[in-house]
């Protein structure tokens, strides 16, 4: 298997290189969007706002995990950033169609989702929250993955693809689990419900999505997450105090506000990470 990995030099896109290479019969392909990664014949400096660029970097894949994206707010205008990051997403979802790529994983995030920002009272039917909570996104980095969210679903809808939307949670590095969670104490603003993933569950994932068998014209949201939330306040008393009116769905312990439920019955993933001694 031939597979593409864009935004290799991110966090998560370098985490799913490491593991995709280790995996037996998978040739991996990779690009990166800004400049030129570590020297070796797999990378290739691209522009994925640039079709034709796109086009070529993709040739000869199987399967693409676009993980690729503008983050920092401050590396350009808002406007430009939102152009760039919806652009390059349609382009390689183009790109898959005209060269016979049939799986697509796009990186979205639990930002599109209204559990960062917050910017109002965000009322919940019930916890933990899954992918059937309607999108709100509050900036033009949640925006362009709702709108790589709907792109993603018209592709599989009318042109073939299965498409795997990957709703990241807070996706972080181990040791930086090891120093700072869990939080405290629960408070609001309750940033992202406070879901989490370690990187090396979040790379593993990505891999799954590309690779794990999934119907045909499909498209699939899934959140990646922690089992555990990262805050030392139990799941059940932040429902009861600070969601009132949310159903409690059998919350225990630290479970996670955000459910990972769906990535595990269609990709079989179950994160083996966390920061209360998971493996």
């Amino acid at each position: 298997m031939k597979l593409v990995i864009t935004g290799s030099k991110g966090l998560i896109g370098s985490h799913t290189v490491d593991y995709a290479r280790k995996q037996d019969g998978v040739e991996v392909l990779v690009q990166t969007m800004w400049g030129w990664a570590a020297s070796t014949k797999n990378y290739l400096s691209a522009d994925l706002a640039d079709y034709g660029q796109t086009v070529g970097a993709l040739a000869g894949a199987d399967a693409v995990i676009h993980l690729a994206a503008i983050r920092d707010h401050g590396m350009v205008p808002n406007a430009r950033a939102f152009a760039i990051n919806v652009n390059s997403t349609y382009n390689v979802l183009e790109a898959a169609v005209q060269l016979g790529i049939k799986r697509v994983v796009l990186a979205s995030s639990i930002q599109a989702s209204r559990t960062v920002l917050m910017r109002n009272e965000t009322r919940y039917k019930y916890l933990p929250i899954d992918e059937d909570l309607p999108l709100d996104p509050q900036n033009d980095y949640a925006l362009a993955k709702q709108v790589g969210e709907v792109m993603g679903e018209m592709f599989a809808k009318h042109f073939g693809l299965t498409v795997v939307n990957l709703r990241f949670t807070a996706i972080t590095h181990p040791d930086n689990i090891k120093k700072n969670f869990p939080w405290p104490q629960a408070k609001p603003p309750h940033w992202a419900m406070y879901a989490y993933a370690d990187v090396r569950d979040a790379a593993r994932c990505a891999y799954l999505a590309a690779t794990a068998p999934l119907p045909a014209n499909a498209h699939f949201p899934l959140f990646v997450v922690a089992k555990d939330t990262m805050v030392n306040t139990p799941s059940a008393e932040i429902a009861r105090r600070y969601f009132p009116d949310a159903e409690d769905r059998g919350l225990q312990g630290f479970d996670s506000l955000v459910s990972g439920k769906r990535a595990e019955q269609l990709l079989g993933f179950v994160p083996e990470f966390g920061c209360r001694g998971l493996t």
